[in-house]
């Protein structure tokens, strides 16, 4: 299957051109588009060629081997063909499997670095926000409230730079 085919675009085509052409040709082969073309094959067959020629990577790989065809001496039915083909796809496997894992390890990492302490720094302003503002607006002129609530936005400041440290000190 040639993948460049399969999209419509050319060899030469852009990484936007083969999104493009991919958007367009899985509205009109989508199963609930109601059309004619409607194909689980075919958007079988699209999402097979864009996972390839989507990612630079893998398109750069793709068209290394599509240079060892047939025509360039090579026999697309060989055993040696089949083999790397299969080995191929199996490392690509790994490595999404391995991204994905690598990312999920990332995310569980920042909540427990970086989001658990800085909601717990955090939790207690805004808990206490409510009480803060009623106390006050029981008497918006008393000095003495006033004064509290003046030590309570101080102590939020402070509070909110810690977090901001904290936040700043680990890569997003």
């Amino acid at each position: 299957m040639n993948y460049y085919q399969t999209l419509q675009v050319d060899p030469q085509a852009t990484q936007a051109e083969i999104k493009h052409a991919y958007r367009r040709l899985v509205k009109q082969f989508h199963p609930d588009s109601q059309t004619d073309h409607a194909s689980h094959e075919r958007i079988i067959q699209l999402n097979a060629a864009y996972e390839v020629l989507g990612d630079p990577q893998q398109r750069s790989q793709y068209d290394r081997q599509s240079y060892e065809t047939p025509f360039n001496g090579g026999s697309s039915n060989s055993p040696h063909r089949r083999y790397r083909r299969t080995a191929n796809a199996q490392q690509r496997y790994k490595q999404n499997r391995d991204r994905a894992a690598s990312s999920d390890q990332h995310f569980h990492q920042w909540l427990q670095e970086i989001y658990r302490p800085i909601n717990g720094l955090i939790s207690p302003i805004l808990q206490s926000l409510d009480r803060q503002i009623d106390e006050l607006a029981a008497d918006p002129f008393d000095d003495g409230l006033m004064e509290d609530f003046q030590d309570y936005l101080h102590d939020c400041r402070l509070t909110l730079e810690q977090a901001q440290r904290l936040f700043q000190s680990q890569p997003n």
